[in-house]
Formats: structure tokens, sequence, C-alpha cells
């Protein structure tokens, strides 16, 4: 039942993203509806995580502040589109999944909890280097394919000022 209520609620809040992102620029009454719809699927979600305890209690509540924060970021992306917010996503993604692992390896014994931290900051550092490099080579291609605009361009006038 929990769990139903919780896929229903993030899936409204999905299909209100999606639905603004494809109908093009997101008004501002939009994306404060969408901020809200978010808030409250974030309070109902901490609710189902009340009566839970110890350890079980802190994933729930990891998860449910993950799904925030993913959920705000796409929202961010969904009104401003841009290299900073798209980054923004991913990195929110990542960070959601690290705390919601964090607090998984909580409930080990020393040895185990130790190595499964270490395992989640691995995973961290790699997504990090790879939004990183993912950025980097996207400002790349778009420096390369401007330069190949450009020469083309004056391939073109060339061409046309020897067939005068």
């Amino acid at each position: 039942m929990r769990m139903t209520t919780i896929a229903v609620v993030t899936g409204v809040a999905g299909i209100a993203l999606g639905a603004a992102a494809q109908a093009g620029d997101m008004t501002n009454a939009q994306f404060r509806a969408a901020t809200r719809s978010i808030e409250a699927s974030h309070k109902s979600e901490r609710a189902h995580c009340a009566p839970l305890l110890a350890n079980a209690r802190n994933v729930c509540t990891a998860q449910a502040d993950g799904r925030k924060a993913i959920a705000t970021a796409d929202l961010a992306l969904a009104h401003q589109p841009s290299r900073k917010t798209r980054n923004g996503a991913r990195i929110a993604r990542t960070q959601a999944e690290h705390r919601e692992a964090i607090q998984r390896c909580e409930s080990s014994s020393d040895a185990a909890r130790d190595a499964c931290v270490k395992e989640a900051d691995t995973v961290l550092s790699a997504a990090r280097a790879g939004a990183t490099a993912k950025r980097r080579m996207t400002s790349a291609y778009k420096t390369a394919r401007t330069k190949y605009a450009a020469e083309l361009e004056r391939a073109e006038e060339q061409v046309a000022g020897q067939s005068r």
C-alpha cells in the first residue's frame, strides 16, 4: 500500500513535469504548481517513514529526500533548460543515490559498513567525474561544430567567388 501511494504520487508529479517540458517553456504559474506538488509529495512520503524504526526510517527518509531533490532538479531543468541545470539534475541524482547508499550501510557491522561506505563514495566520485567529462565533451563538441560551420561558410564563399 505504502509503495503504491508513493509510486502514484511520484508518477503524477513526473507526468506534470513531463507535460510541462514537452509543452515548451514552462510558465511561472506551472513552475509554482509543480513545486507545490513536489512539496506535497515529499511531505506524504516522509509521513510514510514515520512509523518505521531505526535505520529503516533513515533509509526511507533518505529515499524521500532524494526523490524530492531529483524532482526539484528536473523541474528546474524543465523550467530553464541549460547546461547548468542539466548538470545539476545529474548531480542531484548521484547525490541522492549516495545518501541512500550511506544510510543502507549504517545497518551493517563495522568492517562491512566501512567497505560499503567506501564503495558508495567511489560510485559518487566516478559519477561526478563522468558528469564533468560529459560537460567537457559537450563543450568541445560545440566548439568543433562552430569551427566547422565557420570553415564551411568560408569554403562556400570561396567557391561562390571562383564561379563568378
